[in-house]
């Protein structure tokens, strides 16, 4: 009868290439290596295996190379994994072990550089004894170490390489071997195993460094703003009355002395300062000189800073404000409060309130909800506080009530361009008002 092709091949080598009957089938026999290893024909060293996965990549072959050892008489080997495409991406890696003989040290480079390339697959399959043992081993460490990072890496300083397995006869009497000592996880010397993971990990650390730089200076940034004392304006006549309160312009009459007062040379240097960087006149600062020589301390006389500064306090006090230079005059933060109130009024509204007080208060709101469109919440804060002070004062006249908003608009400068530019807007409400 016909039989397709496909059958009669079949018919013709039905055994294929398991041969034919009588056919005796032998292992090829077990090799012992430099390091008294017995390596049977299914299993594969760690050097093997790392070529076979280069091979895989398409990476040129792996290359060994010497290291120092931590111990005397011992040895280290370091492995090279070029990188084809990127050079700061090919691979290095040595164990952190010392190893008896360059073979053993070769084959725990290999099995390092196998620990981070394949780390996830089940070598000890392959792997003869003892380093089926010294994989399993290693990998547990691994697992356990990304549980528990250690704060440093220490070298270790002294030989940990596992034992050879000088047992002859076979895997049984190696693993019997293996099981009743205790095996050292292999570690890698160095926690990187390319230049651009080093590179990459270490400008993440700057970059989460800087983060909480920048997150602390903010913090306190913000706190600074949040309890930041806001200026607060005087009308021309509280501030006159407050002058003659205090009796500053007493002080300031005793204080009147000759031109041809002597100094010595730290008078001098601070009577400089006070003229030519602050400005004020030759004539107050040999006031304020004079009257130094009463109040001031000995220290602060005999220091040069310390001396410019009383006298830079003692001349804002007592100089007639008409007299004081333009950075020192009045509402450019001589007069401070901690805290104001907001711009809408609080409570049930009083029936009795006029009419000016109810306009203020729009204007106020109107103020208070602009700058929180444009500012931080800290940063409208403290400029409308600044810009409430000088609306919310007592005027006799027009001329005062005029002033009053010029010194608001002011305060909304120094918030920036944004607040700067409500000023216009906030005049015309602030005349609608009065």
């Amino acid at each position: 009868r016909y039989l397709p092709p496909r059958c009669r091949a079949g018919r013709r080598g039905a055994m294929g290439k398991r041969g034919g009957a009588g056919t005796v089938y032998t292992d090829k026999p077990a090799q012992e290596k430099a390091d008294g290893t017995v390596l049977k024909s299914y299993q594969r060293m760690p050097t093997q295996l790392l070529l076979e996965w280069t091979q895989r990549e398409k990476r040129p072959k792996p290359w060994y190379n010497s290291v120092r050892s931590w111990e005397r008489g011992k040895f280290r080997q370091k492995v090279y994994l070029e990188d084809p495409k990127k050079k700061e991406a090919s691979l290095e890696f040595s164990a952190a072990n010392d190893s008896d003989s360059m073979f053993e040290a070769k084959e725990h480079a290999a099995m390092v550089a196998l620990l981070k390339v394949q780390g996830n697959l089940p070598l000890e399959r392959k792997f003869p004894e003892p380093y089926a043992e010294l994989w399993k081993a290693s990998v547990a460490a691994a697992a356990d170490a990304a549980k528990f990072e250690p704060k440093a890496r220490k070298a270790p300083t002294a030989a940990a390489a596992p034992a050879k397995a000088g047992v002859e006869g076979g895997g049984e009497a190696a693993g019997d071997t293996a099981d009743s000592r205790t095996v050292m996880p292999l570690q890698a010397a160095s926690h990187w195993s390319s230049k651009a993971e080093k590179a990459n990990a270490e400008r993440q650390r700057d970059d989460e460094r800087r983060r909480e730089r920048n997150r602390r200076e903010a913090e306190r940034e913000n706190r600074r703003r949040a309890n930041a004392n806001a200026p607060i304006l005087l009308s021309r006549r509280m501030r006159s009355q407050l002058y003659e309160a205090l009796g500053l312009s007493e002080s300031y009459d005793k204080s009147a002395v000759d031109d041809d007062m002597d100094m010595d040379e730290v008078e001098l240097s601070a009577m400089a300062r006070c003229v030519e960087e602050w400005g004020f006149t030759g004539d107050d600062t040999l006031r304020a000189i004079k009257a130094s020589r009463e109040d001031a301390p000995d220290a602060t006389r005999k220091d040069k800073g310390a001396l410019s500064d009383h006298l830079k306090k003692w001349l804002c006090l007592h100089v007639p404000e008409d007299e004081l230079p333009e950075e020192f005059a009045a509402g450019r933060g001589q007069f401070e409060v901690r805290k104001a109130s907001g711009g809408a009024p609080r409570g049930k509204p009083d029936k009795a309130k006029s009419g000016f007080e109810s306009a203020l208060c729009e204007v106020l709101g109107w103020v208070k909800q602009e700058l929180a469109k444009c500012l931080d919440e800290s940063d409208a804060e403290t400029i409308f506080i600044c810009v409430e002070g000088p609306l919310r004062q007592d005027f006799d006249n027009d001329e005062e009530a005029e002033e009053a908003g010029e010194n608001a608009v002011a305060m909304l400068a120094s918030g920036g361009e944004d607040a700067e530019a409500l000023g216009p807007e906030l005049l015309t409400r602030w005349q609608a008002a009065l």
